[in-house]
């Protein structure tokens, strides 16, 4: 069961940590194409680091057939700052996901060649890893969805803000330009 031989690949993947994070962030540049140019190179590196050490930490200590569990908490909020950055710089969900699911492919190609002669055992370890890593990709589109939605409510907020300035006169008394029609849902705000 890959659950028994987890402890190896952990060792495996610290191990190789710079390795896998020079060849993770090189598949990340590559799944940018034309948009490589929103995303600053330390913020890519600052959050690959980041996942990547959340994500081998969890593995240690985490429940891992769930990554909503407790135990992956730091993981998902790497994830959700990640996301919440992507967003505001222009990528998309599919680009903001590729972060976890070009992990996947990388660790795939790295582990592959540091278990050539026990494969079995790295089939196992390979599939609850990848169960995880997909997982976690589909939990950051959804972060980033959420993040979107949270940025687009307070744009809405902002210029509700600015297209209907008050002006004091006096204490108690405002004026309020009123350009178009007043209904009831207009007045409220």
């Amino acid at each position: 069961r890959a659950h028994d031989h987890i402890q190896t690949t952990i060792e495996t993947m610290t191990g190789g940590e710079a390795c896998i994070l020079r060849n993770w962030i090189e598949s990340q540049r590559r799944s940018l194409a034309g948009k490589q140019s929103l995303l600053d190179s330390e913020d890519l590196l600052t959050q690959s680091e980041d996942f990547f050490k959340a994500f081998v930490n969890a593995l240690r200590i985490g429940d891992l057939d769930d990554f909503r569990s407790a135990s992956w908490a730091p993981v998902r909020e790497v994830l959700d700052r990640c996301s919440r950055k992507r967003a505001e710089q222009g990528l998309t969900p599919s680009e903001t996901a590729a972060m976890v699911f070009t992990l996947k492919e990388t660790l795939s190609e790295f582990l592959q060649q540091h278990f050539v002669d026990n494969s079995a055992p790295f089939l196992a370890q390979f599939s609850c890893l990848s169960h995880l890593l997909d997982g976690l990709g589909l939990y950051t589109t959804e972060a980033f969805i959420k993040s979107r939605e949270e940025m687009i409510r307070q744009q809405s907020r902002d210029l509700l803000e600015i297209s209907c300035p008050c002006i004091r006169l006096w204490e108690g008394i405002l004026a309020v330009p009123i350009i178009g029609v007043l209904d009831s849902r207009r007045s409220q705000q």
